[in-house]
């Protein structure tokens, strides 16, 4: 089998560049629930907490000119677009009695600890996927909020119908088409553990006050997408097995990628993961297995990974 390597400039990388090893332990953390954070470029905000994308609407196209003929006055045009980033934050509250009568409670709060970073991931990738902030402003516009009908060029229709569909993405990430952002001169990308000590906090069964250890997380971030292209998406898959992912819907969205599908990922759910990787079985059809960089198998499309992303949730049909 292949073996694959990383290509993008991800959050466990752009850590690794940091002073002190907190954030890059929050980083992996963070990657473990999160398979687009594996894959998607991190890129600092060009604005204190909001990224400004300019996006290219028309080029010039030159005059066709004869001796003595004139040359038409032309400008390439583009229009601005603000990338919002959000404020997504948690306060871990461990009664400090409980803690401390473990056998080790630095690896008990470590572990209470893991579990928030999870928690915040798991929301960072729903956001990503279904954030609206037309229907509350704390939200970024995540993508099936973006690209929510047939009729724009990079939603592909697999002819699903039901109660029981879902969709593919197909990302071709890079600094250039499709990234992550973080706040202008953050020095931790966005991302905070502030451990606060003991604190006098309300106890959870409402009666008075007790001593906890207190955590403060805070991840700040966004998502910026320059060229629409680079995302793609194959809506109304029938997961219960009437209507399955279509090979040809496929390919007809990496045709419409910007790169045609070089260094592109496809995410999908556990249902449509699972005929894929029945798929891999029969290479002729364009689908293998290859390993990742961990030496974990991946199932591929052509040259494109197929990752597992449970945050892709069944949904309603795209019409």
């Amino acid at each position: 089998m292949a073996t694959l390597t990383a290509t993008n400039y991800t959050l466990v990388e752009k850590a690794k560049g940091l002073v002190g090893g907190n954030v890059i332990s929050i980083a992996e953390v963070l990657e473990k629930k999160n398979p687009f954070l594996k894959d998607a470029p991190w890129v600092e905000a060009n604005d204190t907490m909001s990224h400004v994308v300019q996006i290219r609407t028309s080029l010039p196209s030159g005059t066709r000119r004869q001796f003595n003929g004139g040359i038409s006055d032309e400008e390439p045009t583009s229009q601005n677009k603000r990338e919002a980033i959000e404020m997504l934050e948690a306060l871990a509250k461990a009664d400090k009695a409980l803690i401390d009568i473990s056998p080790n409670p630095k690896k008990e709060r470590f572990k209470r600890v893991k579990g928030f970073l999870l928690g915040l991931s798991n929301s960072m990738m729903s956001d990503l996927l279904y954030g609206n902030s037309a229907s509350n402003p704390v939200y970024i516009d995540g993508l099936a909020t973006r690209y929510n009908s047939l009729s724009l060029d990079n939603v592909t229709d697999n002819g699903g119908s039901g109660s029981y569909l879902t969709s593919a993405w197909i990302i071709e990430w890079g600094e250039e088409t499709a990234y992550l952002i973080y706040p202008k001169s953050n020095k931790n990308l966005g991302i905070e553990d502030q451990d606060l000590g003991v604190k006098l906090v309300d106890a959870p069964d409402g009666n008075g006050e007790m001593l906890a250890y207190v955590n403060h997380f805070k991840i700040w971030w966004g998502l910026a997408v320059e060229d629409d292209r680079a995302v793609q998406r194959i809506a109304n898959i029938d997961t219960s097995g009437t209507t399955p992912l279509d090979i040809d819907k496929v390919v007809e969205a990496m045709a419409k990628l910007p790169n045609m599908g070089s260094g592109a990922v496809m995410y999908v759910n556990r249902d449509v993961y699972a005929q894929l990787a029945v798929a891999a079985m029969n290479k002729q059809n364009g689908f293998y297995t290859a390993k990742d960089i961990f030496g974990r198998p991946v199932t591929m499309f052509q040259t494109m990974p197929i990752h597992l992303a449970e945050g892709i949730i069944n949904e309603s049909a795209v019409s």
